[in-house]
């Protein structure tokens, strides 16, 4: 496999355990690598009819749990199907913008056609069928699903419907997104991270108004606080001195605040935190690249300080010990695949 392959490959397994902030530019003229992206970074699927030729230039971006991408392929079709869906609630909801080239996406019994310039919208919790008629580009926003429904309720009516004309707020926020799309990979984390507050907040309002949706009493900027501070503790999830405490200022918030978030969310704020530590130490222990590292050295990794603690708390998560999900892992099963993190 060649040098550049073996990159995107990286790039897929960086992606796929979630990191949150990047902005690479690639380009990808390998049919597998591209799947491999697709159902990493955006939802799960199928690419077909794919001509000689293929290529896709992408571009990702995720300073905060809002996520951009900027894409320029050919023609071809994207499906996902009832088997392509996960049962967990890590879904993204879509909001596309269309650049240039024209394509169709069917989503709930309804088809919208889409030019330069047009915007709609897809929920990846349900089937989806996109067909790129010719060569196209496009930029994507992928916000917590979660965090539409909190504010919006069920997203049906919004898919399948162009909205980037005759609303008010739509001709606001389509040279908003034109602007994003031109800066977003030349300004500071901090900057990205507000960025992505302005765009959420449009996309609500616009829909909120496009629909004649009330918006739920503030119970989205809950959740939005909520995720950005999941987003720091998966961030900071391998420093040992992350804490409530830390977590809490980062978001200008006191700690009783934050445990109140966390306790709408049915858990404690040092719980997410051992959470995320525990999947740190899965995947570490699933990594060929660190075998020569002890169990132990493993869980000092991730923080865990005393090795019958890390045992101890792995065992209760897993269903094994540290020990035995390694030892199953070098076999090629695992007994331990379930996920903590939500």
């Amino acid at each position: 496999m060649g040098h550049n392959v073996q990159r995107l490959r990286r790039l897929v397994r960086r992606l796929s355990q979630q990191l949150t902030a990047m902005s690479e530019s690639i380009h990808i003229d390998d049919v597998q690598v591209w799947h491999d992206i697709v159902c990493a970074y955006f939802l799960p699927g199928q690419c077909s009819q794919l001509e000689p030729g293929f290529y896709v230039d992408l571009a990702l971006n995720r300073p905060s749990d809002v996520g951009f991408a900027r894409l320029r392929s050919v023609r071809h079709v994207f499906e996902q199907t009832e088997r392509h869906i996960s049962e967990d609630n890590q879904h993204n909801f879509l909001v596309v913008f269309q650049l240039g080239g024209n394509a169709s996406h069917v989503q709930d019994g309804k088809e919208v056609l889409l030019g330069p310039g047009d915007l709609t919208c897809n929920d990846c919790s349900r089937p989806v069928q996109m067909s790129f008629h010719n060569n196209f580009e496009r930029f994507v926003v992928m916000i917590p699903r979660q965090l539409i429904l909190s504010a919006l309720g069920p997203t049906e009516r919004f898919t399948g419907v162009e909205l980037g004309r005759g609303n008010a707020v739509s001709k606001v926020l389509v040279p908003f997104l034109h602007q994003v799309d031109r800066t977003w990979g030349k300004v500071s984390f901090e900057i990205g991270c507000e960025l992505s507050k302005a765009v959420i907040s449009l996309v609500i309002t616009m829909l909120s108004e496009r629909f004649q949706i009330k918006l739920r009493d503030g119970s989205w900027h809950r959740h939005a606080l909520l995720l950005r501070a999941k987003e720091y503790i998966h961030r900071h999830s391998r420093d040992p001195l992350i804490n409530p405490e830390s977590v809490a200022e980062s978001l200008g918030i006191g700690v009783r605040h934050l445990q109140d978030l966390f306790q709408c969310d049915g858990r404690t704020a040092s719980g997410y935190i051992w959470d995320c530590r525990l999947e740190n130490t899965k995947q570490d222990l699933g990594n060929p690249c660190l075998a020569s590292l002890s169990v132990k050295e493993i869980g000092q990794l991730s923080g865990f300080s005393d090795a019958t603690h890390f045992s101890r708390r792995f065992k209760e998560a897993f269903g094994v010990t540290p020990r035995e999900f390694r030892e199953n892992c070098v076999q090629g099963s695992s007994h331990a695949d379930g996920r903590l993190i939500v």
